[in-house]
């Protein structure tokens, strides 16, 4: 069975199909070395908590089917013998061990597995009843100081201690290993292109200039008035958040009142904001068209009462959405949408490295425990007896559903189950009922690889893009320039908003804009302008190849080469001037180096003869 499991592995192949499949499952493989210390780490210390654990809880959990046994007085494992009744039905009375124990290094690490997992319900009142010597009946709150402390201990170092830290280990090396900078100018290249698909080049639409339209622009444009705007949105949706079923007449003519009132107060919000900025520039704007999609709902729905009812509250919910067009200008709000917005991409990878990771374990699980014997968590709503099911079972899992329990289900052995079924013909078949003692294994290995690994990468991605897009003040263009760009180009280059503009305008472009789109640094660097004729020539040579005829190619060329010309002799005029500037003061420098080289040699001369005549004296005497 195991072997014919292998073959699940076989979609793995599907994610060298994509690229951002394959650089995050290079990331991760990089990013092995810090997971294998992280878990090393964890499981140290789950192996010092099972030794703990099995010094004072071993053997002790073990408890008689009759409750009415009391360890107070020593009864136990000896008492527990014939028969009982139970609800009026008669039983054996049986010695039984739960599954979660600490009689072995085993069963006390899958035990200690389901309390770092924060499944520790079942196991603490375990650890709290344990009998105070082997063979007796558990008492309840028999052993509450010491079960309640090693629980406590374990939890504290275990699930909130050692795996925060494999989860940060995981995140940490994960994005390492595909490289912070190389994900960092990813993101700036897609939030440039952002700003360039908002900022695109717009014909100028002009409001209105009489005295009533710019006192009414000043009005609909003042923050007060947009934060007014956005309360009585917010103070309407909770208004119809607060209907409940069965509501009496005057909660519903409240409801009713207050929705009217709301809606009145939008359409002269819209009615202020048009004759403000003019009905041109105001359904220029697709905010402006769901505002008066909305209106025109919300009045149909309160005309024809009885055949929408229906839509009533569709169409009111509508308004929630006004509220995040008001909030999205809050810079840390929209930074909290540019980073889901930025996230999508990666979203998309994880998913589909997830859904392929749980396809493999989905496929294991159908082949291990397709035909498993139902029990306490095992049946309709969790089970693997089709792909699907199995799918939908490890989702449950993956979400928090109780692993453990599907876990004891799949460890049922004879004589609870059937090995091997036999037909009527007594022929002994390849399956029975039975589970496998893979069980715990196959959770363990998809908890840590899903839930741990895959679905913490979730939260590392967000924090990270979140970090990058709000700590984004180094990006070297802004929102200002593109602005700025936009406006000079409609302005002055292309007033028709046409998207395009003349070879020979480029350099003035250019010239205009400034930093950092055009020329920066000083006068003379006009190296952006020749890699843009370098690009624009290839682009009209391509176009030439594609069309298979002559274009403007060559009157291109001539303007291009006019405008190099007409460059350069800028330059060279602007060099030789500074050039001639040079030489003029080298020469002032020389004359003035030679009037002090003479002056220093006439002193020399001077002294020289000083010394000379010195020197006679000292002989005639």
């Amino acid at each position: 069975r195991i072997i014919r499991s292998a073959r699940a592995l076989r979609p793995i192949r599907l994610l060298g199909r994509s690229k951002g499949s394959r650089e995050i499952i290079t990331a991760l493989i990089g990013s092995l070395i810090p997971i294998l210390y992280a878990l090393s780490f964890l499981l140290l210390f789950t192996l010092v908590f099972c030794i703990i654990g099995m010094s004072l809880f071993q053997k002790r959990f073990f408890a008689c089917s009759d409750d009415s046994l009391d360890g107070t007085l020593f009864e136990g494992e000896i008492e527990c013998s014939g028969s009982f009744l139970d609800d009026g039905v008669l039983k054996q009375r049986s010695w039984n061990n739960p599954d979660a124990n600490f009689d072995t290094f085993l069963k006390a690490f899958f035990s200690l597995c389901r309390v770092f997992t924060l499944k520790w319900v079942s196991t603490w009142q375990l650890c709290q009843d344990a009998a105070s010597d082997v063979g007796i009946q558990p008492v309840t709150h028999n052993n509450t100081f010491w079960g309640s402390g090693f629980m406590i201990g374990f939890i504290f170092v275990g699930s909130f201690f050692c795996l925060n830290l494999f989860v940060s280990f995981i995140v940490d090396g994960f994005y390492a290993a595909q490289g912070v900078e190389a994900q960092s100018e990813a993101i700036k290249y897609a939030m440039i292109m952002k700003m360039i698909s908002e900022n695109w080049p717009q014909k100028i639409m002009k409001p209105p200039q009489n005295p009533i339209s710019q006192g009414l622009r000043a009005l609909v444009t003042h923050k007060s008035f947009q934060y007014l705007s956005a309360f009585s949105t917010l103070l309407n949706v909770l208004f119809m958040a607060s209907a409940y079923y069965g509501a009496d007449e005057n909660f519903r003519r409240f409801q009713d009142g207050q929705n009217n009132f709301f809606f009145y107060f939008m359409c002269i919000e819209v009615f202020l904001t048009i004759a403000a900025m003019g009905p041109t520039l105001y359904i220029s704007s697709a905010w402006n068209w769901f505002d008066l999609g909305l209106i025109g709902g919300t009045a149909v729905t309160i005309v024809y009462l009885q055949a929408f009812r229906g839509s009533v509250q569709v169409m009111r919910l509508g308004r929630l959405f006004r509220f995040i067009r008001t909030t999205v200008t809050n810079k840390l709000i929209n930074s909290v949408f540019d980073t889901i917005i930025l996230s999508l991409g990666q979203v998309v990878n994880l998913v589909m490295i997830i859904y392929i990771v749980m396809s493999v374990f989905a496929i294991m699980g159908v082949t291990t425990f397709g035909t498993t014997k139902w029990g306490n968590r095992l049946g309709p709503q969790a089970n693997f007896t089709s792909y699907y099911h199995a799918m939908m079972t490890l989702f449950q899992v993956l979400f928090g559903d109780e692993w453990h329990q599907l876990m004891e289900d799949g460890l049922i052995a004879e004589p609870l189950c059937t090995q091997r079924f036999k037909t009527l013909e007594g022929v002994e078949m390849n399956y029975g009922d039975c589970g496998s003692s893979f069980a715990p294994y196959f959770f363990l290995i998809f908890i840590i690889v899903c839930n741990f690994t895959m679905l913490n990468l979730f939260v590392g991605m967000i924090i990270n893009n979140f970090s990058f897009v709000h700590e984004s003040g180094d990006v070297l263009v802004s929102q200002a320039n593109l602005e700025d760009f936009s406006t000079l180009w409609v302005e002055k280059y292309d007033k028709e908003a046409s998207g395009c503009i003349s070879i020979t305008q480029v350099w003035g472009l250019m010239t205009h804009i400034g930093e950092p789109l055009g020329f920066y640094g000083c006068d003379g660097n006009h190296g952006r302008y020749l890699c843009i004729r370098n690009h624009l020539e290839r682009v009209m040579l391509h176009r030439e190849e594609l069309d298979g005829k002559e274009s403007l190619i060559h009157s291109v060329h001539d303007a291009l080469h006019e405008m190099e010309f007409d460059m350069d002799t800028q330059i060279m005029t602007e060099f030789r001037a500074k050039h001639k500037e040079a030489n003029e003061w080298g020469k002032i420098r020389v004359q003035r180096m030679k009037q002090w080289v003479k002056k220093k040699k006439g002193s020399d001369d001077e002294s020289s003869d000083e010394v000379s005549s010195s020197e006679e004296e000292e002989e005639d005497e």
